[in-house]
């Protein structure tokens, strides 16, 4: 290989869908990315430990067993060098459990209800192997996501109703009466 010859980046994609998993990957092998895929957090785990990926494109909510969050955080002890794109419907952390706050610096957020192209998701990738601070998108922060003036509390409820819990199990897990 010649220098003047470009190194395909290395891409791991994490997606419980079997659809979009398929959809991105071929979007990043045409785009020029060397892409492995994954269906779970623990497959994700040993295809990066053999890929060494450059980056890694995440969904927050993987089904059973741990979250893109807790891979995230899994993949960062291992490989700090990694740079994290979430690609998810969660308009924001908040809805995992976790806090903006909380999530690993310089990863990009990406609410997947708002991708109209695989443009916007190339450019988190770029943004966040070059670290280009300002320009790494984090629809997780922003003021006009859906549902951004729920508190805590509020989005632990909706939660908790999501999960089929009914009044009285929600004011139990809350300590609170119905």
């Amino acid at each position: 290989m010649t220098e003047l010859q470009k190194v395909a980046r290395r891409v791991v994609v994490v997606e419980d869908d079997n659809m979009t998993r398929l959809i991105l990957t071929e979007y990043l092998e045409k785009a020029g990315f060397e892409v492995q895929s994954a269906n779970s957090a623990s497959t994700a785990e040993s295809i990066c430990a053999f890929f060494d990926p450059d980056a890694v494109v995440l969904d927050v909510d993987l089904g059973i067993g741990p979250s893109g969050l807790d891979l995230a955080d899994s993949l960062l002890l291992s490989s700090p060098g990694i740079a994290i794109v979430f690609l998810t419907h969660l308009p924001d952390s908040r809805f995992s459990g976790r806090s903006s706050q909380s999530l690993p610096t310089d990863i990009a957020y990406l609410n997947k209800n708002k991708l109209v192209d695989g443009k916007s998701l190339i450019e988190a990738i770029e943004s966040v192997l070059h670290g280009k601070k300002g320009t790494i998108p984090r629809d997780d922060i922003d003021p006009n996501r859906p549902l951004a003036q729920l508190s805590q509390n509020q989005i632990e409820v909706l939660r908790m109703i999501a999960l089929g819990l009914d009044n009285q199990q929600i004011a139990t897990a809350r300590k609170t009466s119905i």
